[in-house]
């Protein structure tokens, strides 16, 4: 996959804030990137969500309980029927996101008591944080296409793969025609321009063209590390980094949050191989004189330098219960 990403605005000097007491308010204006992909005619493309939505809110004046963040701003201005996520960008939790659930006042409701999940309030409160509208397909691929992937109908068209729980949900830009509008939708035919895609998830394109084709996203660029929670099996996740072979199996972070072991026990990280299959790894645990490090799984060659496939996605098998990686980036929040 030949993919090249344009940073509009630098690392230095992207956030603009303006500060509004007594609670601190502030906006930010997030680096903005465009990402071009080529995908081949037909067949399957891994892609990674490295661009996400603007920041819309941020704040200092958090008070964790339970499932209810005090944020200290007014939230007026968040619209109900959008789908919205609060995500930690400084202190000991940065990089954890979670779903909002509703708001009143200058409170949050998420919808998972990250509390219980084993953040501490006395850690926590205190911590800024940003609130984003969660990317969706039209948001991503735009409301129109404007990506430029096959339109047509459930048969002709390019199909986007998204990855829950063990199965794949695909949808596809309807050209429109006997009086009904083009649109994204599920293969059922319901409109699905607002199915939401987490950022770190990874998304398959499945091409059915009669030539290659290049396709662009903008967006604001993702910046500082990003948590991604991952459960027993299979998890298709993104390279968060906006930036061309930037981010290895050995600076990445990834194995703080997978098992190590052997090429039989570890979990293991697949990255899709130009052969059309996947180069599989894992995290060795040392011993018997030998260091922990990055191994193939065939061969048992250091792999530390590996990189994450640029703008894709790869997929982490979990061998059991639930964790989260942090993969880290170089790109600071503000």
């Amino acid at each position: 996959m030949n993919t090249r990403t344009l940073l509009l605005l630098g690392a230095v000097g992207y956030a603009v804030s303006a500060t509004t007491c007594p609670a601190q308010t502030m906006v930010s204006t997030d680096p903005v990137g465009v990402v071009s992909t080529e995908l081949p005619a037909t067949g399957f493309t891994y892609l990674g969500v490295n661009l996400t939505t603007p920041t819309l809110l941020t704040s200092r004046d958090t008070i964790l309980s339970g499932v209810e963040v005090n944020t200290g701003i007014d939230l007026s201005s968040l619209e109900v029927g959008t789908a919205y996520a609060m995500e930690i960008v400084s202190g000991t939790y940065e990089g954890f996101c979670a779903n909002i659930a509703s708001w009143t006042g200058q409170a949050l409701t998420l919808e998972e008591d990250i509390e219980a999940g084993g953040i501490d309030p006395a850690s926590f409160d205190g911590s800024r944080i940003s609130i984003k509208a969660l990317p969706t397909l039209a948001s991503i691929f735009g409301a129109d296409n404007s990506a430029g992937l096959k339109a047509g109908t459930s048969v002709s068209a390019d199909l986007i793969y998204l990855y829950s729980s063990g199965s794949f949900s695909k949808y596809y830009y309807f050209q429109g025609g006997f009086g009904q509008d083009p649109e994204w939708r599920t293969l059922s035919g319901s409109p699905a321009g607002s199915v939401t895609i987490h950022f770190g998830d990874g998304v398959i394109i499945e091409t059915k063209d009669s030539v290659a084709k290049q396709i662009t996203i903008s967006g604001s660029v993702k910046v500082g590390p990003t948590n991604i929670p991952l459960y027993e099996g299979f998890n298709l996740v993104s390279n968060p980094s906006p930036v061309e072979g930037r981010l290895t199996l050995g600076n990445s972070g990834l194995k703080d949050g997978l098992k190590w072991g052997t090429s039989v026990d570890a979990d293991v990280v697949y990255i899709p191989s130009d052969s059309g299959g996947f180069d599989k790894y894992f995290y060795f645990q040392g011993g018997f004189g030998q260091d922990p490090e990055w191994r193939a799984v065939t061969g048992g060659a250091n792999s530390e330098n590996i990189p994450l496939p640029d703008s894709g996605s790869f997929f982490i098998e979990r061998q059991s219960g639930e964790s989260s990686v942090m993969i880290t980036e170089d790109l600071p929040n503000p």
